[in-house]
């Protein structure tokens, strides 16, 4: 049995490397233009950037859901690393793509590292690297999606496996670099450190008594050392954090059971392959037994667990996986398998831009007429839509915050909004088929005082008698009084 060659993985760092250096240069326009029709869940990062800068933390930001506490349910840490790159930059998309790339940077160098310790060659580990990330998830995460705080978050984390994984003599030293490590991984995103954690309980399974306790002293620590964010956190009753279910029942045949799949084999023939490691198997045991539970859809059913996002699982196994077969001396015919795959499945990955196409981030002209309308709001709005709608309020609703400073009792996400408002507030924003008199109910109770009306929600809000401020051909801004001569045919 033996190592897979380096001359096997050439074509697959030429082909995969020319995919990522394509793909991020097209989300580099975000220095220019705030994202609209993609990158969606980034304009939410995008948006409590903007509100954190402005009010500081934990700071009161009347802004959105009728007011709230600045980061308050969510973790800081990218928040807190992207803040001196506004410093500098004082400009915050290009604050954001330049966390982006630092994140890159460091994991390349950490991959590297990871490498050198394990003993894989430079083309293996940015083998490694490219695998990783234009992996299906990884790509929707961040290409499409666009997570830059869970992007810090797994930069991180390689940094920790190979810590925890190939350091055998846990001396003072040692000790010091986890506590270190656990404080800064603490504040990153929790699914990242929750799944963590469970490497750590494996790292404990192999050490004596007293080193175990140190290991846990250290976690300790340096959970106290950042208690300023997660124990406020944890105060999220009758907040939207309680509608947040990452697994369901309903996602039980997925990506992430194939990822799961596969993770669950690498790890067998990375094991057989190290003569049935004792050590291994124990370091790694927790991981089985939580990745069993995420195949099986148990975690849909246990606290915490099910509030983790299926992406944040797969990242986790996909890691693993590619690790696993990095590192496994195979049998010749295995090997013969693999080696083909080396060259088959960059091939593949050309077709993942394709399914799903990263588009650079310049605006239509429905977009400017659109971003245009927000110069005249000045007073708390919220934007409407119907089924014709093609950009996302959301963004909308951060790029207003950017820009203009506005006030709605929308917001980007659930995090930090009253159960009850998220709901009177997603139901209010969406007004097709709904009565004239359902509308103004409903933008009565949240006290609206304009409106932002999308494509064919204009024509409806028209017909229901609001008076038109700004009368675009594909957006419209409405004061939120009814003109009833016109809706009554009251002719004087």
């Amino acid at each position: 049995m033996e190592y897979i060659k380096d001359r096997h993985f050439y074509f697959l760092v030429v082909i995969l490397g020319a995919v990522f250096v394509v793909n991020f240069i097209k989300i580099s326009s975000i220095m220019q233009y705030f994202p609209l029709h993609s990158f969606t869940d980034g304009t939410g990062y995008i948006g409590r950037l903007t509100l954190l800068i402005k009010y500081g933390y934990h700071g009161f930001a009347p802004n959105w859901y009728n007011g709230f506490i600045v980061l308050k349910h969510y973790a800081p840490g990218w928040f807190f690393f992207t803040l001196p790159i506004y410093w500098l930059t004082k400009n915050v998309l290009i604050s954001t793509f330049i966390s982006m790339l630092v994140s890159y940077i460091f994991s390349l160098i950490f991959f590297i590292l990871l490498g050198k310790t394990f003993k894989l060659s430079i083309i293996k580990s940015i083998s490694f690297f490219l695998l990783f990330y234009l992996s299906p998830t990884a790509f929707v995460n961040f290409f499409i999606l666009g997570r830059p705080p869970e992007l810090l978050a797994i930069t991180i984390f390689i940094l920790g496996f190979v810590l925890i994984y190939k350091v055998k003599t846990w001396n003072t030293r040692n000790l010091i670099l986890f506590f270190l490590f656990f404080s800064l991984l603490s504040l990153q995103q929790q699914g990242v450190t929750i799944l963590f954690t469970f490497l750590v309980a494996g790292l404990l399974l192999t050490l004596t008594w007293q080193k175990r306790f140190y290991i846990v002293l250290g976690m300790l620590g340096a959970m106290l050392l950042s208690s300023f964010w997660w124990i406020p956190f944890l105060d999220y009753k009758g907040t939207g954090v309680e509608l947040i279910t990452g697994i369901g029942l309903d996602n039980f045949i997925s990506i992430g059971s194939l990822i799961t799949l596969i993770f669950l084999v690498s790890f067998y023939f990375y094991w057989n392959g190290r003569h049935r490691n004792k050590r291994d198997l124990l370091f790694f045991s927790p991981i089985l037994v939580i990745a069993v539970l995420y195949l099986t859809r148990i975690v849909a059913f246990m606290p915490f667990f099910n509030k983790i996002w299926p992406n944040s699982y797969n990242l986790f196994f996909s890691f693993l996986t590619i690790f696993f077969i990095l590192r496994t001396n195979f049998q010749p015919n295995i090997r013969k398998i693999i080696t083909m795959g080396l060259y088959i499945i960059p091939l593949l990955f050309l077709l993942i831009p394709v399914i799903y196409p990263v588009q650079s981030f310049e605006y239509n002209d429905v977009d400017k007429e659109t971003l245009s309308i927000f110069k005249d709001v000045n007073d708390r709005m919220l934007i409407v839509y119907t089924n014709d709608t093609s950009i996302s309020t959301r963004s909308l609703v951060a790029y207003a915050t950017l820009h203009h400073n506005v006030t709605t009792p929308d917001g980007w996400g659930e995090f930090s909004v009253s159960k009850d408002l998220f709901k009177k507030v997603e139901s209010a924003k969406y007004i097709e088929n709904k009565s004239c008199a359902d509308i103004q109910k409903s933008f009565d109770e949240l006290e609206i005082k304009q409106i932002v009306g999308l494509s064919n929600a204009c024509t409806i809000l028209s017909d229901c008698g609001y008076i038109y401020k700004i009368k675009k051909e594909n957006v419209c801004l409405f004061q939120s009084t009814i003109d009833y001569k016109k809706v009554y045919n009251i002719n004087g």
